[in-house]
């Protein structure tokens, strides 16, 4: 604030400085034009000296007045993060404002709002205090933390020895405790048939069996093995190239928003072997001639 009054300051020397030199060109012309005139020109009663006009000029305008406040105090609490699953640690971070001084303060860290404080620091100079994983809650639901702050101002009052004023504030913050999420359960995944060809009309069908425990929307996502994808739970699938595929299925719990909430589930059904096109398997003619021996004791 001291450095925005001295700019200030600055700023209206420098513009009346401007007016000023302004002024003084404006007379000086003036009083060179009457000094320039001829003599006869002047009347007779004429004093010999005549005197520049004098110009009052009010700079009040240019200035602004000095303004002086009592001491106040301003605090802001922040919660980090504001919503957790239970038995995750969190920060309480208090900010500190106003016209404070160097002024120490205690800062009193309440975690839920109770009276007992979880922690209390006292003659910190900081504006700006953590209280690292501070609050740690064993329940769902939503907590107030808050943080009492607390300081002395020495200021004048008119009074030649000044005055000394206690000061407090509190600030609060909200935190959303849940239940620790629950991955999506994969009872089972499979494929049929896990053998085919890539005739057009040879069709795979994939199927899972998954749920929840906290009864969240699920995502499906297969992957195929040959860069085809699908995203229901039982879908269907033609391959065009001969060859091994490695077909998997991820399963993954969402929010109200419709974001992941987890790592999911995965499923790995029955490798694929994928035939060239198929033919149709020719009768092998019957043989007519014997063979083999007769007798089996004998060459014959």
């Amino acid at each position: 604030m001291a450095i925005t009054i001295i700019q200030e300051r600055k700023k209206q020397r420098y513009m009346a400085l401007a007016l000023a030199a302004i002024i003084f060109a404006i007379l000086l012309v003036v009083w060179l034009g009457f000094s320039k005139k001829k003599e006869t020109a002047l009347p007779a009663s004429a004093p010999a000296v005549y005197a520049i006009p004098k110009i009052d000029i009010d700079l009040d305008f240019l200035r602004k007045p000095l303004r002086v406040d009592s001491p106040y105090l301003a605090v802001e609490l922040i919660a980090s993060p504001a919503s957790v699953t239970i038995g995750q640690k969190i920060d309480l971070t208090v900010n500190v404002f106003g016209l404070i001084g160097s002024t120490p303060f205690a800062y009193k860290f309440d975690c839920d709002d109770d009276g007992e404080y979880e922690k209390v620091a006292e003659g910190v100079y900081e504006r700006t205090y953590t209280a690292a994983k501070i609050c740690d809650y064993q329940k769902k639901g939503e907590y107030t933390a808050q943080v009492l702050v607390e300081g002395e101002f020495k200021y004048f009052t008119g009074e030649s020895e000044g005055a000394t004023q206690k000061e407090s504030k509190k600030a609060f913050a909200k935190i959303t405790i849940k239940d620790p999420n629950a991955n999506p359960i994969i009872s089972s995944c499979d494929v049929s048939p896990i053998s085919g060809s890539t005739l057009i009309d040879s069709k795979f069908s994939f199927n899972v069996l998954a749920n929840d425990p906290d009864n969240d929307k699920l995502l499906y996502f297969w992957d195929f093995g040959d860069g085809a994808t699908q995203n229901i739970s039982n879908p269907t699938h033609q391959y065009k190239v001969p060859g091994n595929y490695f077909p998997f299925v991820r399963v993954f719990d969402l929010t109200k928003e419709g974001e992941k909430k987890g790592g999911g589930a995965s499923c790995y059904p029955s490798s694929l072997f994928i035939l060239k096109d198929l033919r149709i398997f020719e009768e092998i003619p019957p043989f007519e001639k014997e063979f083999g021996r007769k007798n089996p004791f004998t060459p014959y």
